[in-house]
């Protein structure tokens, strides 16, 4: 009962961004309005026309909620076609209901539900509005004059020109409608698109920056390089013992390190630093600066690490790290830099883990 409140309170009083439900409202307050001018002006048989009309349109606006989209919209051209040919026949000229018809073709073509609506439906409306059109044409040709019969009466000027005027809305507020659509189409996709590179970019576990997209800056520095003599260096370094880190507290302890430790060195990057999970315990720090610049970054989460506990299942657990050190002052290539680095962290492994270690590997 609540629910069909809502759909009566919306129908007569639309949301400013629901243009659908506005041209209904319109369409029943035409027919409301139809309704009482043609009783005022004695014409019943058009008057109770429209009131049956107007009186389904509104149970059936109600029951929407147990229909397809579509079939509120069918009935609504429907009775806009039967009302056009009793006014047609009544008067010997439709008051531009046609026209109101006819405009019903842009808004089935621009409606939301189109994408789930059967081409028949649309081939049904396009085959009865124009049928109706024809018939008001050839109707009105044998039997009326449009001056005489319509702009010398009050009561036909008054519904042609307001007729007139609902087409020109209805188009209008459609082509809105199809306006606040696109625009919201292109949101969502664009939603979708930087949500599809950020999964793309992004590793799952910890949320950093992967591997993809710190070979893409990397290969943007060394471009700069090449260009202007761009200085950049980096640092590839690993949880010490990991494996056995691993072995000894379980997986979903190790998991839980690699989150904790990512979540702890971001705390300590330069805003114009990049730091990327490499791949398994291994993690990439790349700065646009010289590598005595990375190295006194190095130092500072180096001693940080050592410092740091963490708690874990009410176990503290710390950790040691290694890391390796490269330039582009002394390493020619990022090709060069990403073997000196990785040289270097094994070079620290060998020398007993928890330490830095820089070396001019230069290929010069």
């Amino acid at each position: 009962m609540l629910k069909t409140f809502k759909m009566i309170k919306t129908f007569f009083f639309p949301k400013s961004d629901d243009i659908e439900n506005t041209f209904y409202t319109i369409t029943g307050i035409s027919y409301m309005l139809f309704t009482i001018l043609y009783f005022i002006h004695k014409d019943y048989a058009l008057g109770w026309l429209s009131a049956i009309i107007l009186a389904g349109y509104i149970i059936l606006f109600i029951f929407t909620q147990f229909l397809p989209d579509y079939f509120f919209f069918t009935f609504s051209i429907i009775g806009l076609i039967c009302y056009s040919i009793f006014v047609t026949l009544s008067f010997n000229n439709d008051l531009g209901t046609s026209l109101f018809t006819l405009s019903l073709i842009i808004s089935a073509s621009f409606s939301q539900y189109n994408k789930k609506t059967p081409t028949k439906f649309y081939l049904f409306v396009g085959t009865l509005s124009i049928s109706v059109t024809l018939f008001d044409v050839v109707w009105t040709s044998g039997h009326g004059n449009l001056n005489t019969d319509i702009f010398g009466n009050t009561f036909q000027s008054f519904l042609f020109c307001y007729n007139i005027g609902i087409s020109t809305l209805t188009v209008v507020l459609i082509s809105l409608e199809a306006e606040t659509n696109m625009k919201k189409m292109r949101r969502i996709q664009q939603l979708q698109i930087n949500k599809l590179i950020q999964t793309a970019n992004h590793d799952k576990l910890t949320g950093l920056p992967n591997r993809r997209k710190a070979m893409d800056l990397l290969h943007k520095l060394e471009a700069a390089n090449n260009a202007d003599g761009y200085e950049y260096s980096l640092s590839i370094f690993d949880i010490d013992k990991f494996k056995n880190f691993n072995d000894t507290y379980g997986h979903n302890c190790g998991d839980f390190m690699l989150t904790s430790i990512s979540a702890f060195i971001q705390t300590l990057m330069p805003k114009n630093g990049l730091f990327a999970r490499w791949g398994g315990e291994e993690f990439i720090i790349i700065v646009p600066d010289n590598i005595t610049y990375l190295a006194h970054l190095i130092e500072t989460i180096h001693r940080a690490v050592e410092k740091k506990h963490f708690a874990y299942n009410e176990m503290d657990v710390s950790i040691t790290m290694t890391f390796g050190l490269a330039g582009s002052q002394t390493n020619r290539t990022l090709d060069k830099m990403l073997i000196t680095a990785d040289n270097n962290l094994f070079l620290g492994k060998e020398r007993g883990r928890n330490q830095i270690v820089i070396t001019d590997n230069s290929d010069a």
